[in-house]
């Protein structure tokens, strides 16, 4: 069991981190879900958590910052096209992480 950091540091419970039994789960405001499976296809069926993958795949490729710790956000059509390649080709990310790395960008220095 791990303790809370709070004056008595009482143990977690299942509550502490899961919605209560008949809440719902959701991802955006929009998109309520019922279960973690459901939560999962949500997240997977969202286009930004595509375009987020693949943005942090080309900053990491370019030794630039981070698009969520650091901010170091891309112009779209930057990554544009990686990310409809992502999208079309079964969201395979070693497939586009291949992609990058042989892109003219990154090549050509």
């Amino acid at each position: 069991m791990v303790e809370v950091p709070i004056p008595g540091n009482p143990k977690t419970t299942a509550a502490d981190f899961q919605p209560a039994a008949g809440a719902y789960f959701a991802w955006r405001a929009d998109k309520k879900v019922t279960d973690l499976t459901g939560l999962g296809a949500a997240i997977a069926e969202d286009p930004e958590v595509g375009r987020c993958a693949v943005n942090r795949v080309w900053n990491y490729a370019l030794s630039r910052g981070d698009i969520v710790n650091d901010l170091a956000t891309i112009s779209v059509a930057v990554t544009d096209g990686f990310t409809k390649d992502f999208n079309t080709n079964g969201q395979t990310l070693t497939e586009t992480i291949r992609q990058v790395f042989k892109s003219e960008d990154f090549v050509k220095f």
